[in-house]
């Protein structure tokens, strides 16, 4: 072995311990615990998500998807389970917007310039615990409700580690978004209006309701500019898309929002700490 592949595989191994540190296994494990002792919220976010699935669910199974101007094989059971996964993302992950937000207004965020690990750092690790038994909770009462709705189940066992991975990375790209997003309180009040505009986007280009293949190409093109189908589309889409070609490539596409999102927020989180330096706390 030469001297740079000795060094690569020693550098590889030094992030390898770095990410399995007791510090970071300590925030994945109280994200865990604070997932679960959440309860009370959790129990409100089931009934609207039971209620959500259970009206497009309605719609769907009315709705003559054989008349539609596609060549995907879409049909009412199909739709069901794209929209079971893309709405049980946003559950999963979109829940962190505002308490950055409230940090940020609150002093929490300026007093972590005091701590060795940045905010955004520690947060991810928390949000990493946090997203696992999130999603875990809400992917089991999808595929219930996908059962009950459907009376079957689509996705074939090749396809399941696809499914559960690329659904765990978009919701930490959801995190990543959100905490940029929140993080914009601190150049003024305009965190709110940024969190609208990203819903709306994330509605329209990432295909929370409808698949990113029904819409004409321009718009297709310009949606796969941004994050949100690397959110919302990939991991739906796998229900009407098997090839594991296709899946593999989502989820590079996927890791690639991912890193992209998360150098985003640290250089966003260093020049907040600027600014915060500059005008006192």
């Amino acid at each position: 072995m030469n001297k740079s592949h000795f060094m690569a595989e020693s550098q590889v191994r030094g992030w390898i311990v770095t990410a399995l540190s007791p510090a970071h296994r300590a925030f994945i494990s109280f994200g865990c615990r604070q997932a679960w002792q959440e309860r009370v919220v959790l129990l409100l976010q089931f009934v609207t998500y039971t209620l959500l699935i259970t009206i497009f669910s309605s719609i769907f199974l009315i709705t003559p998807f054989k008349e539609l101007p596609t060549t995907i094989a879409l049909n009412a059971n199909v739709m069901i389970w794209y929209i079971i996964v893309t709405e049980l993302v946003t559950f999963s992950g979109g829940q962190n917007f505002q308490g950055v937000r409230s940090d940020v207004v609150g002093g929490e965020f300026s007093a972590s310039l005091q701590r060795p690990k940045s905010y955004f750092r520690t947060k991810l690790w928390i949000w990493v615990g946090t997203n696992l038994v999130r999603s875990s909770v809400f992917l089991l009462l999808g595929t219930m409700l996908g059962l009950i709705f459907t009376r079957g189940f689509p996705y074939h066992w090749t396809q399941i580690p696809f499914l559960l991975l690329s659904i765990y990375i978009s919701t930490l790209i959801y995190c990543a978004i959100h905490f940029m997003l929140g993080l914009i309180e601190v150049w003024g009040p305009y965190a709110r209006s940024a969190m609208w505009v990203s819903q709306k986007s994330g509605f329209l280009l990432g295909g929370l309701i409808l698949p990113l293949q029904l819409y004409p190409q321009w718009l297709q093109t310009l949606a796969w500019a941004t994050p949100y189908p690397a959110m919302l589309n990939i991991p739906g889409k796998i229900v009407f898309d098997p090839s594991l070609t296709d899946m593999a490539a989502g989820l590079a596409k996927q890791i690639l929002w991912l890193v992209i999102t998360i150098g985003a927020g640290f250089f966003i989180e260093a020049r907040a700490y600027d600014i915060i330096r500059k005008r006192g706390q």
